[in-house]
């Protein structure tokens, strides 16, 4: 029997040995005179972290032993063990059959008396490995004491009969974001608050007063609103509104103005189709839109493609200095947001979110992900229809920080994400997905840069060892001490942005894992992982789908009872069936070695790209239905490249052309980057598309190019500059860059070199993107060098497949 033995500090424990037995005991018997409390909830921490269950604890008296049962299929009430019986059984080493009485009812045994704590398990239920983790756990925890256990982590690590279905049993306080943000206001009024990307200051106060008067313009709701069906019997009872802005200072007074008068708001992007945007405000029942001058185009073309009658307000219109109304403002319960994600039935969802769910992750953050510093300073490049933008926007609101507003689609611009990463205040924490992540290190710029980045908080997509080493090597400037911190963190948008998290503060540690681990819970987070389809726990070290709990949960999604029904499930908690887990589809388990979660894939045929979730048969069945009489069949996959994963069409007949089809109400990160004509689709035994037989979409290399003594002064030029950056030599005008090996990186230099080649025209990133091929790339240019001669600088105007003009 191996002995290791472990010095734990202070006069809490000494002399703590652990011995590991044969596969039916585990013994460790530190010294717990005192503090008795503080070694059971320890292990109920451990129990809590590995296994991602609620663990029973009862009998932390003086004369009680303590039972935990971490085995959902076996919990009951436990009784307290009589001290005086078992107190023998544990003087020395503990004899497995001597417990048989308890183990044939419990799966996991933990009794505390003066003289030691003892352990003993059903090796049926759990392996060595597993117990290993778990002891390791506990024992990291008791020598470190307290440290990395923030009090919240103890207050819901209750009896599970005591634990409700709301907030309270975990720690959460009767706030919300706005009174968290008038509490800023009053206490630093003259605060810089937001730097807006023309480097405008404004002040806590400011904001304050702007939102104020925004929330009086709004208005109480008239009328009281129709109650839209959400999940477990849940409905929305709050006005929403919808903010249609580019990312401007009237962008962030909307979004509290609307908050301090009661509604929620549905952000939407200028960008968005209108058939999408048409959908989105019918199914959220929407009747005011709210926007300022630089989105009012958009705002209108909106408004006319609604089913109904909209009330257009424009913020910059309103008179910031007349009186404004008092209001109650929101409850926890009320709704603050709604946002439409990519739907597997062919239309997006929309998931509503309460102040309660967002501010259970705003809380976390404070202690996780390293917000919440006052001279802290927030890059906001997040666009405001996903998720992550509510770190952003609002941490700082709520700590007193500074939030930086940068220019859209700076990620994508190194020349641009430079300027924000230099130019004073100077961010201090910033967020990435790991595609954007990898265009930056691709061009230096957080090598060279000089930045004064602390927090580099990563999640939205799969986060590669390699990408992570060099980031946060060009992050340190060659100096190894600098204070740098690296989060791999995961969420869904209906667990309120973020649910686990794991932090990184050397490329040691980063090098050590050769998966990435999603790391651990966050607090106000339970995590869970069952058997796909199932309400059964995976054994730990298994995989199985990942589901959460607690206040953070979304409240379900709008108008989709069928889905709610099958994502936010009842009837699983043993002892509070009421409770709601959110089944995530993502395919994980518990790492034996150190207890964290490692991410696999999905379940389903969800895909992220570029850190947006993306549903491929929302895609096939828009594709489908705005191409009728031209496409006969349709399968999209997810086509995986060294810079991230791009979407693939297989069509058929083989006539279809890129160039000939409409997209419909998909958003630009949802269209296919390759697409692929063919006689027929394969099909498996069922019929169905058989995705794994689905040729390489990705071309041999072209050897000449016919039609070049054709083409246009401005089209030689392009495609001169588009061959010398993707390397293929024989590339045509018509040719998609993407389908010959050009991957997103290859897309933000030819963005690059192209504004360098035509100096007088402003050329977005997203245009090399959205309409890879030379010819699509010209016609834009010669579009924008006639429009508004004179000008100074041309803007790129991109032609929609209408044949209307949006401004990008």
């Amino acid at each position: 029997m191996e002995q290791i033995g472990l010095d734990l500090p202070g006069d809490r424990r000494r002399n703590t040995k652990f011995s590991i037995g044969d596969e039916q005991g585990v013994i460790f018997a530190p010294a717990v005179k005192r503090d008795k409390e503080f070694t059971v909830r320890a292990w109920a921490k451990a129990l809590s972290e590995v296994s991602g269950q609620r663990c029973i604890v009862v009998g932390i008296e003086a004369k009680l032993g303590v039972v935990v049962d971490c085995t959902w299929e076996n919990i009951t009430q436990a009784e307290p063990l009589d001290y005086d019986q078992t107190a023998s059984a544990w003087e020395t080493e503990v004899q497995f059959s001597k417990e048989a009485a308890i183990l044939n009812r419990k799966c996991l045994v933990l009794c505390v008396h003066p003289d030691s704590t003892s352990v003993c398990y059903n090796s049926s239920v759990f392996v060595k490995e597993s117990i290993d983790v778990i002891v390791a756990r506990f024992l990291y925890i008791a020598k470190t004491g307290k440290a990395g256990m923030p009090d919240s982590e103890f207050t819901h690590l209750k009896n599970l009969s005591m634990e409700p279905s709301d907030g309270e049993s975990w720690g959460m306080p009767d706030e919300t974001v706005v009174s968290l943000f008038k509490r800023c206001v009053r206490a630093h009024p003259e605060r810089i608050a937001i730097v807006t990307a023309e480097g405008r200051n404004v002040s806590f106060g400011e904001l304050d007063r702007a939102s104020d008067c925004i929330a009086s313009a709004l208005g109480p709701f008239e009328k009281e609103p129709q109650g839209i069906e959400l999940a477990n019997g849940k409905c929305i009872s709050t006005p929403l509104v919808a903010i249609v802005f580019e990312r401007t200072f009237g962008m962030i007074a909307a979004m509290l103005g609307a908050q301090k008068a009661g509604w929620g708001y549905v952000p939407i992007e200028c960008s968005f189709p209108e058939d999408r945007v048409a959908y989105i405000l019918k199914d959220s029942g929407v009747n005011v839109i709210m926007y300022d001058t630089r989105s009012e185009s958009s705002a209108a073309r909106f408004s006319n493609v609604a089913t109904r009658e909209m009330e257009l307000i424009n913020v910059d219109s309103i008179t910031m200095n007349q009186p404004t109304k008092l209001f109650c403002g929101p409850t926890p319960s009320t709704t603050m947001y709604v946002l439409y994600t990519s739907g597997s039935t062919g239309v997006p969802k929309g998931v509503a979110l309460s102040q309660r769910a967002a501010l259970s992750a705003l809380l976390h953050m404070k202690d996780s992900l390293g917000t919440g510093e006052a001279d802290g300073v927030y890059m906001q490049a997040t666009t405001f229809v996903f998720d992550l933008s509510v770190s952003e926007i609002y941490s700082p609101l709520i700590w007193g920080s500074t939030m930086k507003l940068a220019p859209m689609d700076v990620m994508r611009n190194p020349g641009a994400l430079r300027t924000v990463l230099e130019s004073e205040p100077r961010p201090t924490w910033i967020q990435s997905t790991p595609s954007l992540l990898r265009i930056m290190t691709s061009s230096n710029v957080l090598e060279s840069a000089n930045h004064r980045i602390k927090h580099c908080v990563v999640c939205g997509e799969l986060f590669r060892q390699e990408v992570a080493i060099k980031a946060f090597r060009q992050l340190q400037q060659g100096d190894a001490t600098r204070e740098l911190y690296m989060y791999n963190a995961w969420g869904p948008t209906e667990a309120a942005v973020y649910g686990t998290a794991k932090c990184f503060t050397s490329v040691e540690e980063i090098e050590a894992q050769l998966h990435l681990s999603i790391g651990v819970p966050l607090a106000y987070r339970g995590v869970y992982i069952l058997q796909p389809g199932t309400s059964k726990l995976v054994p730990l070290g298994a995989k199985g789908e990942l589901c959460v709990s607690g206040p953070g949960l979304a409240d379900g999604y709008l108008n989709r009872k069928d889905q709610n029904e099958k994502a936010f499930v009842t009837g699983i908690h043993p002892v509070h069936p009421e409770q709601v887990l959110y089944r995530c589809g993502d395919l994980v388990r518990w790492r034996p070695d150190n207890g964290e979660l490692e991410i696999f894939g999905r379940t389903d045929s969800q895909v992220k790209i570029r850190g947006f979730r993306v549903e491929l048969g929302e895609v096939e069945a828009s594709l489908v239905k705005y191409n009728a009489k031209i496409i006969g069949e349709c399968s999209v996959i997810a086509k995986e490249t060294r810079d991230g994963a791009v979407l693939v069409a297989y069509l058929t007949p083989n006539h279809v052309e890129k160039r000939g089809l409409d997209y419909g109400s998909l958003p630009h990160y949802m269209r296919p980057s390759v697409i692929m004509s063919m006689d027929s689709l394969p099909k498996g035994q069922s019929g169905k598309v058989d995705r794994k037989a689905l040729p390489d979409p990705f071309l041999p290399p072209i050897e000449k190019c016919m039609d070049e003594e054709s083409w246009l002064p401005v089209q030689r030029k392009v495609m001169e500059v588009t061959r010398a950056v993707t390397g293929v030599m024989g590339l045509g005008l018509d040719d998609n860059y993407f389908l010959h090996g050009a991957t997103s990186l290859t897309a933000v230099q030819l963005g690059e070199r192209l504004n360098q080649t035509f100096p007088d025209v402003d050329i977005p990133t997203s245009l090399v993107f959205d309409h890879p091929n030379g010819r699509a790339i010209s016609d834009s240019i010669v579009k924008a060098k006639k429009w508004k001669r004179g000008c100074g600088r041309y803007v790129y105007y991109s032609p929609n497949v209408h044949g209307r003009e949006l401004k990008c």
